[in-house]
């Protein structure tokens, strides 16, 4: 059964309503962060996870990349971190994660569960290609106090619970390589 049109009034609808359903509906189903981009909105979520290190630690921002391959394993040392500096002395990286944060680094940034997380890192670990897996500390003020004290510590902790003597790291999405481009045909 067809519905009744309602009757011309001879104005056109108004435009504003229909815009705002729209952009309600895009930002529900979109979300504010891919608009915005990653930065924009971890600065306008509180509550996102956020990369702390000791303030006298190198490392100011990291590529997006660089994080995953800190937190799944792939860089253990300084060395894979900073190649330049292959002929200094190599430390280990200490990797703290804060419970309350824990959800949101391993998903949002890491793009897997925490299950499959803690399970590749088992793995490392029987396997030999690690000496020691991340510490899940249950306080933000753990991991924050740990950082302040290691200087080759790393730790995630919710934007929110940040205070102390540590640096908070920029993390920036790398721009994707664009495919080389197709010979062309004489």
């Amino acid at each position: 059964m067809k519905r009744p049109r309602p009757p011309r009034t001879g104005r056109p609808a108004p435009l504003f309503p229909a815009l705002a359903w729209l952009l309600a509906v895009g930002l529900a189903t979109v979300g504010l962060p891919a608009l915005l981009g990653s930065a924009a909105a971890e600065e306008m979520d509180p509550g996102s996870a956020t990369v702390v290190v000791h303030p006298d630690s190198p490392i100011e921002s990291l590529r997006l990349g660089d994080l995953r391959n800190i937190f799944t394993g792939k860089f253990q040392t300084d060395r894979d971190l900073f190649p330049e500096r292959r002929a200094e002395a190599s430390y280990r990286l200490r990797l703290l994660i804060a419970a309350s944060a824990e959800k949101d680094h391993v998903t949002g940034r890491l793009g897997m569960t925490t299950r499959v997380f803690w399970r590749r890192w088992v793995a490392r670990l029987l396997s030999g290609d690690a000496s020691e897996s991340p510490r899940r500390l249950d306080s933000a003020r753990d991991v924050l106090e740990l950082v302040a004290r290691d200087p080759h510590a790393i730790g995630v902790v919710l934007r929110s619970e940040v205070h102390g003597p540590v640096k908070v790291v920029t993390v920036r999405d790398a721009p994707a390589a664009a495919p080389p481009a197709a010979p062309r045909k004489p």
